[in-house]
């Protein structure tokens, strides 16, 4: 049987799944105007599990940057992009605000979405850490759902993957549509990486 590394020259570069079982004709650009910064933690970056790199095809307001890297340091502060947008950062810190239209109503700016990724103990630590991240207010989702994510154990309600957290997010803001259209996309990659790593499809 082959290692998954030995198997990388079989997987596509854009979906990372086997070329037999790529969906890339599903990864079209999805009309989003709310901009979306990921911070993701450098352990994140190659894995073929990691949601943001399905986000990115899709959403072209989408900025990726890189956590732990020492040779390429983040400027949080450009992030926040203060002066056209209300920046909020997506956690459930204990601070966090329900992201709900009453919260919505009381903003004089569009949002401008910041989003830690990583693991749950990663992501915990990081608004705690940057200093420009401070004074932003968190939100939250107003539902707890449990994740959908067959391709890592998320057993806890409220625990979703990064891309379903922004999703619903999305959903919130900008529409329904936009959350469906995003959670097809989702369902898809979901069921292409199970069915490369032989496992039932129970989605």
């Amino acid at each position: 049987m082959k290692t998954r590394r030995e198997t990388k020259s079989d997987r596509c570069d854009r979906c990372k799944v086997n070329y037999r079982l790529c969906f890339c004709e599903f990864l079209k650009p999805i009309e989003i105007k709310t901009p979306v910064q990921i911070i993701m933690h450098i352990g994140e970056l190659n894995l073929t599990s990691n949601t943001v790199n399905l986000l990115k095809k899709v959403h072209e307001n989408c900025s990726v940057n890189i956590r732990g890297d020492k040779n390429n340091q983040i400027d949080y502060k450009d992030l926040l992009l203060e002066d056209t947008h209300e920046p909020l950062y997506l956690f459930p810190d204990e601070n966090a605000i329900p992201l709900n239209l009453e919260f919505l109503t009381s903003l004089k700016k569009p949002i401008n979405l910041i989003v830690p990724d990583g693991t749950w103990r990663q992501a915990k630590k990081i608004k705690r850490r940057v200093s420009e991240f401070e004074n932003i207010k968190s939100v939250t989702l107003p539902e707890k759902h449990y994740s959908k994510y067959k391709l890592r154990n998320s057993p806890k309600i409220g625990m979703l993957s990064t891309f379903e957290a922004i999703s619903k997010a999305l959903g919130i803001i900008e529409g329904n549509e936009v959350e469906e259209r995003l959670n097809k996309i989702f369902k898809i990659m979901v069921q292409q990486n199970l069915k490369a790593r032989a496992r039932p499809i129970d989605f």
